[in-house]
């Protein structure tokens, strides 16, 4: 590939995602998508060989579990031959329809659907190609966990998939981030997590918070995973980033620190010597040479 080429693929593919150059290495490239749908984690050194476990797996599960038809219906496995009656097999049928997820939709619930493009044909005429979009509208949901309305851009899918899973609370926390896709929704997943864990929901009625927890506490998770939920690889890579570094901060201790705590204990290895009435310690007698302005040089 040349380099004219390298730099286009640059601009329509990550360019687009909000990255530069250095962040090159932790995008995720067709070769690690094939590892990625094999089961296999295809960073083996650096930081994000030491991203956290449960971190790993959900990341792998993004690109092996399939997703819930929505575009497509599933084809049977065997047909009856019209002719002679016989049981066939018929493979190769249930093939996705791909689908463009615009950020839009991240910004919104569309129940996993999307813009499909292909070809409409009338009659005689040629085909032309049409982009088939879903129907869009702002509707008002309440959670009983978070205790707040919110307007959000949904799709028809959306409502009938909130009413299977009777409520909003239910559809954003039992529904797969592979069928979710959207980051509003894996962003409403974590703060109602993160309520149950902290039991912090409805602090002025505990009457009622009890009720909603016990109907909720099926879906609870360990909050050290709850912050990793939903992520991209290079939001992860960032918060790694961030979290070595807070780390790297806290271990490390002030050189005046260290100073300081040597000489109290050359002062009260001194003080030790001078009130047992014993030889000063070799340290505290070096200090001592140091500090006296009459002493021979170069002692």
């Amino acid at each position: 590939m040349t380099a004219a080429a390298h730099l286009k693929k640059f601009h329509n593919v990550y360019w687009k995602q909000g990255l530069t150059f250095k962040d090159l290495p932790y995008v995720v490239t067709p070769f690690m998508t094939e590892h990625l749908k094999n089961g296999r984690w295809p960073w083996n050194d650096g930081i994000m060989m030491r991203l956290p476990e449960h971190f790993k797996q959900s990341f792998i599960e993004r690109h092996t579990k399939p997703q819930q038809p929505v575009h497509w219906r599933p084809a049977p496995d065997y047909y009856r031959c019209p002719v002679t009656g016989e049981k066939r097999r018929q493979d190769n049928l249930n093939v996705p329809i791909k689908a463009l997820h615009p950020k839009e939709s991240k910004q919104g619930l569309w129940g996993g659907e999307g813009i499909v493009f292909g070809f409409y044909k009338k009659g005689m005429a040629r085909r032309q190609p049409r982009f088939w979009r879903p129907k869009l509208e702002m509707r008002d949901f309440y959670s009983e966990i978070l205790d707040r309305w919110m307007s959000i851009v949904v799709t028809p899918r959306t409502l009938d998939l909130i009413d299977d899973s009777y409520g909003f609370d239910f559809y954003i926390l039992q529904t797969h981030e592979v069928d979710l896709v959207s980051d509003l929704g894996m962003k409403l997943k974590r703060e109602m997590l993160t309520a149950l864990v902290d039991q912090s929901l409805l602090p002025n009625d505990e009457a009622k918070r009890e009720k909603i927890f016990n109907k909720y506490k099926q879906f609870m998770v360990p909050k050290e995973e709850i912050e990793w939920m939903g992520l991209s690889i290079y939001e992860a890579w960032k918060k790694q980033c961030d979290l070595e570094e807070q780390n790297r901060i806290q271990q490390t201790k002030p050189l005046k620190d260290v100073y300081m705590t040597e000489l109290l204990k050359e002062i009260a290895d001194f003080e030790e010597g001078y009130s047992t009435g014993g030889s000063v310690t070799s340290g505290a007698s070096s200090w001592l040479s140091k500090m006296n302005p009459f002493g021979k040089k170069g002692t």
